[in-house]
């Protein structure tokens, strides 16, 4: 709460990958901060034309007057230009008490000669921190330029850098360069009221197929576990997961029982993902969706017995937060013990289902076939979880570092 007469901190957020921002510039307004969503230039455009604020939310009308275009491009060639011209960087940095951003941002703080008050990297080893794989020799040198530019503006010109995946693929890139890091969870989905609902008929249609089922294991998990992009590591998996389905329709299943595995069209290996299944003969038992909004699969989630996120090794990253926020039990390999996970979060570990084997798959999928009741309880401890570590109680915490750089 702003205590009468104190002036509302104002504080932006600069860029919006998986939507992250926006739903984190809905909870500070929640807690009456005077925030705004800053879209880079090249938000919401190409692969990541899904990641718009109207795609997260039932009442974008609401949120409209917060989100404000900006002219900087999350990184590229073009962007370099703001070095020689920092004018409008400076504007924007000099008119918030205080920055939150991703990607390029950073860099943009080092052209501006200002400071990013938190760092919230949303790829593997940092955006433009991470990239090393390319063997075109123009390429590696435009690389290792933004390299430098990026390491520079995290190193001299951001007070925190916040990540909550701690998993050794992850860090070893921030603890290479002596780049410090905060462990905390990043607040990336918000459980919005679902008011003025219109689904797409796909979702309704999907909706009612779940109703007829007995079990329904969902998974909106980018599917990239052959094509392995440039700033990315093989943590998805998706592969496991299929197989593991498939061994439980063709070892477990009693024949009666209606299961379904419901997937998404997202990624660069879903037909690789689609010929695994015509291969391992589960065809029919698997819906295909198109690429579908947040506030669908928020919906669908309310639906569904299991969900499935990444089985590489890795902290869950969005789709891991959406099955917390509605309380969905889902497989997640997350590479850490409890202990180990407590001490570097500082938060326990969450009761998802740890596995990374199709066999465990296929025997949590069994188990639940027998007796569907006892993950009703899990159902809950999730949704309490989540109210407890993320959502308004973390953003609580970000909020007192703003405080406390100020």
């Amino acid at each position: 709460m702003v205590k009468e007469g104190k002036k509302k901190l104002k504080v932006a957020l600069l860029g919006n990958m998986n939507n992250n921002h926006f739903s984190m510039m809905r909870y500070l307004r929640d807690l009456e901060v005077d925030a705004y969503l800053l879209l880079y230039k090249d938000d919401g455009i190409g692969a990541s034309s899904h990641f718009v604020p109207e795609n997260d939310t039932w009442d974008i009308e609401k949120w409209k007057p917060f989100i404000i275009q900006t002219e900087l491009k999350n990184g590229g060639f073009s962007s370099l230009k703001h070095y020689f011209f920092p004018k409008y960087v400076k504007k924007i940095f000099d008119s918030y008490d205080a920055i939150i951003g991703n990607g390029f941002a950073p860099s943009y703080a080092f052209f501006a000669k200002r400071k990013l008050d938190i760092f919230t990297p949303y790829a593997i080893g940092g955006e433009f921190l991470n990239l090393h794989r390319s063997k075109d020799f123009f390429q590696k040198i435009r690389y290792n330029l933004y390299k430098k530019i990026q390491y520079i503006g995290v190193s001299k010109h951001t007070q925190a850098t916040i990540l909550y995946d701690s998993s050794e693929m992850n860090i070893r890139f921030f603890n290479e360069m002596k780049l410090p890091v905060i462990n905390l969870p990043l607040p990336m989905v918000y459980t919005d009221s679902f008011k003025n609902v219109i689904l797409p008929e796909k979702i309704k249609q999907t909706i009612k197929i779940i109703e007829e089922c007995d079990l329904t294991l969902f998974s909106h998990v980018s599917h990239s576990w052959i094509t392995i992009d440039l700033n990315a590591s093989d943590v998805k998996k998706n592969n496991i997961l299929i197989e593991g389905f498939a061994k439980y329709v063709k070892q477990y299943k009693n024949e009666n029982y209606k299961s379904k595995l419901i997937l998404v069209e997202y990624g660069k290996d879903v037909q690789r993902s689609k010929e695994l299944i015509k291969n391992l003969d589960i065809t029919e038992h698997v819906i295909w969706l198109p690429k579908i909004s947040r506030k669908d699969i928020l919906v669908l989630l309310d639906y569904v017995s299991l969900g499935c996120g990444e089985l590489g090794g890795i902290i869950w990253g969005g789709t891991g937060w959406e099955f917390l926020s509605k309380g969905v039990p889902f497989f997640q390999y997350v590479e850490m013990s409890k202990k180990d996970f407590l001490e570097t979060t500082k938060t326990p570990f969450p009761p998802l289902i740890n596995v990374n084997t199709s066999k465990e798959i296929a025997e949590h999928l069994f188990a639940f076939e027998q007796n569907p009741k006892t993950y009703d309880k899990i159902r809950e401890q999730l949704k309490e979880w989540f109210k407890s570590y993320n959502g308004k109680s973390v953003m609580k915490k970000y909020l007192e570092i703003i405080e406390n750089n100020l």
